[in-house]
């Protein structure tokens, strides 16, 4: 028996199935539909932020991820 033998029943035997579906599905209900307006550091002016998608950092702040509409670089907001 390994080190993680008991650790195998909490994930039902396959892990990767049950991590997939996990991020399918808080990958689909974090993508908001609307855009939000966030400074782009590349354009140096507000733009909207393309498919922006709820993060949480490490300290559980929340934060929004997301493309520049205008030249694509990729934003980041904290506290959205």
């Amino acid at each position: 028996m390994g080190l993680f033998s008991s650790v195998k029943g909490w994930f039902g035997g396959t892990t990767t199935g049950n991590i997939q579906a996990v991020a399918a599905s808080s990958q689909s209900a974090t993508v908001m539909s609307h855009s939000i307006n966030s400074y782009c550091v590349k354009c140096r002016t507000k733009t909207d932020m393309l498919n922006p998608v709820k993060t949480i950092l490490k300290n559980n702040r929340k934060a929004l991820r997301g493309i520049c509409s205008v030249c694509g670089t990729s934003m980041f907001r904290i506290g959205g």
